[in-house]
């Protein structure tokens, strides 16, 4: 599905660690902050197979969180 020249919030943390395996098989961890976190985030939903749709945070529920 295409969304042009739309865009929306995603709610993303601004600090991750996670837990992976590199090409040789072995445990490695990986941490990110701000961009590097929402970029692994953003990466792993699509391992999940959950796209930026089906996260994206509707408009009247935005403003709602904006009034608060």
């Amino acid at each position: 599905m295409c969304i042009r020249d739309r865009s929306a919030v995603v709610d993303r943390p601004e600090y991750v660690k996670v837990e992976a395996l590199n090409r040789k098989g072995e445990k490695i961890i990986v941490e990110g902050e701000e961009l590097m976190a929402v970029a692994l985030c953003h990466e792993i939903d699509h391992l999940d197979g959950i796209l930026y749709i089906d996260k994206a945070i509707p408009e009247e529920e935005l403003e709602e969180i904006k009034a608060q």
